[in-house]
Protein backbone atom coordinates (compact mmCIF):
# COMPACT_ATOMS: atom_id res chain seq x y z
CA UNK A 1 0.00 0.00 0.00
CA UNK A 2 1.28 3.10 -0.86
CA UNK A 3 1.17 6.47 1.27
CA UNK A 4 -1.29 8.01 -0.78
CA UNK A 5 -3.43 4.98 -0.95
CA UNK A 6 -3.40 4.82 2.60
CA UNK A 7 -4.69 8.44 3.13
CA UNK A 8 -7.41 7.88 0.68
CA UNK A 9 -8.56 5.14 2.28
CA UNK A 10 -8.28 6.81 6.00
CA UNK A 11 -9.46 10.27 5.09
CA UNK A 12 -12.07 9.60 7.23
CA UNK A 13 -10.39 8.71 10.49
CA UNK A 14 -10.25 11.76 12.86
CA UNK A 15 -7.29 11.89 14.93
CA UNK A 16 -7.81 12.18 18.69
CA UNK A 17 -5.56 13.60 21.25
CA UNK A 18 -2.87 10.74 22.41
CA UNK A 19 -3.56 8.17 19.53
CA UNK A 20 -0.98 7.07 17.29
CA UNK A 21 -0.34 9.03 14.26
CA UNK A 22 -0.97 8.01 10.78
CA UNK A 23 2.56 7.81 10.18
CA UNK A 24 3.18 5.14 12.94
CA UNK A 25 0.18 3.38 11.75
CA UNK A 26 1.26 3.45 7.77
CA UNK A 27 4.72 2.22 9.15
CA UNK A 28 2.80 -0.73 11.29
CA UNK A 29 0.66 -1.98 8.58
CA UNK A 30 3.18 -1.55 5.19
CA UNK A 31 5.31 -4.10 7.19
CA UNK A 32 2.53 -6.49 8.21
CA UNK A 33 1.28 -6.53 5.01
CA UNK A 34 5.65 -6.95 3.72
CA UNK A 35 5.91 -10.02 5.75
CA UNK A 36 2.41 -11.52 4.73
CA UNK A 37 0.31 -11.17 8.12
CA UNK A 38 -2.89 -12.21 7.95
CA UNK A 39 -4.55 -11.19 11.23
CA UNK A 40 -3.12 -7.92 13.33
CA UNK A 41 -3.92 -8.03 16.97
CA UNK A 42 -4.57 -4.50 18.94
CA UNK A 43 -4.10 -4.05 22.44
CA UNK A 44 -4.96 -1.03 23.31
CA UNK A 45 -7.84 0.83 21.47
CA UNK A 46 -8.92 4.09 23.83
CA UNK A 47 -10.67 6.70 21.19
CA UNK A 48 -9.68 3.97 18.21
CA UNK A 49 -7.75 5.82 16.07
CA UNK A 50 -5.94 2.62 15.38
CA UNK A 51 -8.87 0.62 15.28
CA UNK A 52 -10.48 2.78 12.47
CA UNK A 53 -7.40 2.89 10.76
CA UNK A 54 -6.97 -0.69 10.44
CA UNK A 55 -10.55 -1.14 9.63
CA UNK A 56 -10.20 0.99 6.74
CA UNK A 57 -6.83 -0.52 5.25
CA UNK A 58 -6.14 -4.01 6.32
CA UNK A 59 -7.83 -7.12 4.29
CA UNK A 60 -7.68 -9.35 6.82
CA UNK A 61 -8.86 -9.89 10.38
CA UNK A 62 -8.33 -7.44 13.28
CA UNK A 63 -8.59 -8.25 17.01
CA UNK A 64 -9.13 -5.11 19.14
CA UNK A 65 -8.36 -5.54 22.99
CA UNK A 66 -8.48 -2.53 25.80
CA UNK A 67 -9.08 -2.53 29.04
CA UNK A 68 -11.08 0.43 30.16
CA UNK A 69 -14.11 -0.18 27.80
CA UNK A 70 -15.77 3.09 28.99
CA UNK A 71 -12.95 5.26 27.22
CA UNK A 72 -14.40 3.57 23.70
CA UNK A 73 -16.35 4.76 21.40
CA UNK A 74 -20.36 3.48 20.75
CA UNK A 75 -19.76 2.70 17.68
CA UNK A 76 -16.33 0.53 18.45
CA UNK A 77 -17.51 -1.36 21.67
CA UNK A 78 -19.61 -4.20 19.62
CA UNK A 79 -16.22 -6.26 17.90
CA UNK A 80 -14.11 -5.08 21.33
CA UNK A 81 -12.91 -7.67 23.17
CA UNK A 82 -12.36 -6.28 27.00
CA UNK A 83 -9.62 -6.96 29.64
CA UNK A 84 -6.14 -7.16 30.22
CA UNK A 85 -3.87 -7.31 27.12
CA UNK A 86 -1.13 -8.69 28.70
CA UNK A 87 -3.79 -12.00 29.35
CA UNK A 88 -5.68 -11.62 26.52
CA UNK A 89 -3.10 -11.13 23.59
CA UNK A 90 -1.18 -14.15 24.45
CA UNK A 91 -4.62 -16.14 24.53
CA UNK A 92 -5.33 -14.57 20.60
CA UNK A 93 -1.65 -15.37 19.44
CA UNK A 94 -1.73 -19.26 20.90
CA UNK A 95 -5.58 -19.48 18.93
CA UNK A 96 -4.30 -18.59 16.03
CA UNK A 97 -1.10 -21.08 15.54
CA UNK A 98 -2.22 -21.12 12.05
CA UNK A 99 -2.00 -17.67 10.57
CA UNK A 100 1.04 -15.05 10.11
CA UNK A 101 0.39 -12.56 13.09
CA UNK A 102 1.03 -8.86 13.37
CA UNK A 103 0.85 -7.24 17.23
CA UNK A 104 0.14 -3.71 17.62
CA UNK A 105 0.81 -2.92 21.24
CA UNK A 106 -0.86 0.88 22.76
CA UNK A 107 -1.43 -0.46 26.04
CA UNK A 108 0.35 -2.11 28.38
CA UNK A 109 2.78 0.38 28.31
CA UNK A 110 6.44 0.65 29.92
CA UNK A 111 8.18 -2.82 31.00
CA UNK A 112 4.53 -4.98 30.78
CA UNK A 113 4.47 -3.54 27.12
CA UNK A 114 8.69 -5.05 26.58
CA UNK A 115 7.68 -8.50 28.22
CA UNK A 116 4.59 -8.77 26.48
CA UNK A 117 7.00 -7.78 22.98
CA UNK A 118 9.22 -10.37 23.65
CA UNK A 119 6.87 -13.37 24.58
CA UNK A 120 5.34 -13.01 21.16
CA UNK A 121 8.66 -13.22 19.94
CA UNK A 122 8.80 -16.75 21.38
CA UNK A 123 5.67 -17.60 19.11
CA UNK A 124 6.50 -18.58 15.51
CA UNK A 125 3.12 -17.39 13.62
CA UNK A 126 4.26 -13.19 15.00
CA UNK A 127 5.68 -11.67 12.25
CA UNK A 128 5.68 -8.16 13.52
CA UNK A 129 5.35 -6.47 16.58
CA UNK A 130 4.78 -2.75 17.03
CA UNK A 131 5.15 -1.05 20.80
CA UNK A 132 3.66 2.37 20.52
CA UNK A 133 5.32 4.72 23.22
CA UNK A 134 8.18 3.19 22.65
CA UNK A 135 11.84 4.82 22.99
CA UNK A 136 14.74 4.89 20.34
CA UNK A 137 17.38 2.09 20.28
CA UNK A 138 16.09 -0.88 21.79
CA UNK A 139 16.77 -3.38 18.85
CA UNK A 140 13.85 -1.98 16.44
CA UNK A 141 13.87 -2.74 13.25
CA UNK A 142 12.40 0.69 12.20
CA UNK A 143 11.28 3.49 14.26
CA UNK A 144 8.84 6.19 14.20
CA UNK A 145 11.21 9.16 14.96
CA UNK A 146 13.78 7.66 12.36
CA UNK A 147 14.58 10.44 10.25
CA UNK A 148 14.70 8.99 6.98
CA UNK A 149 11.24 8.00 7.61
CA UNK A 150 9.47 11.00 8.60
CA UNK A 151 11.28 13.36 5.97
CA UNK A 152 10.16 10.43 3.05
CA UNK A 153 6.59 9.70 4.55
CA UNK A 154 6.00 10.56 8.26
CA UNK A 155 5.64 14.20 7.69
CA UNK A 156 3.63 13.94 5.07
CA UNK A 157 1.07 10.90 6.49
CA UNK A 158 0.60 13.48 10.33
CA UNK A 159 0.28 16.50 8.14
CA UNK A 160 -3.46 16.34 8.79
CA UNK A 161 -3.26 15.74 12.06
CA UNK A 162 -3.35 19.75 13.98
CA UNK A 163 -0.04 21.53 14.01
CA UNK A 164 -0.68 22.39 17.70
CA UNK A 165 -1.25 18.37 18.68
CA UNK A 166 1.59 17.40 16.67
CA UNK A 167 3.70 19.85 17.81
CA UNK A 168 3.41 18.41 21.49
CA UNK A 169 4.93 15.44 20.26
CA UNK A 170 8.18 16.03 17.83
CA UNK A 171 10.63 14.09 19.34
CA UNK A 172 9.59 14.57 23.02
CA UNK A 173 6.91 11.21 22.51
CA UNK A 174 9.06 8.26 22.47
CA UNK A 175 7.10 7.18 18.76
CA UNK A 176 6.71 3.96 18.30
CA UNK A 177 9.49 0.99 17.44
CA UNK A 178 8.49 -1.87 15.25
CA UNK A 179 9.99 -5.51 15.53
CA UNK A 180 10.05 -8.35 12.84
CA UNK A 181 10.77 -11.67 12.66
CA UNK A 182 13.89 -12.49 10.69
Amino acid sequence: MTPAEFTLRTAGVEYHHRGAFFSELYLFASLCLERGVTRIIESGVYHGVSTRVFRAIWPGQVSSIEFRPEQVPPDLEPDLIVGDGCVIVPLIVEDFSSERVGVFLDGPKGAGAVLLREWCFTQPQVRVVAQHDSPRGAGELMHSYDERFRQEIGDDLDARIDPNLRSQYVNGCPGMGVWVRA
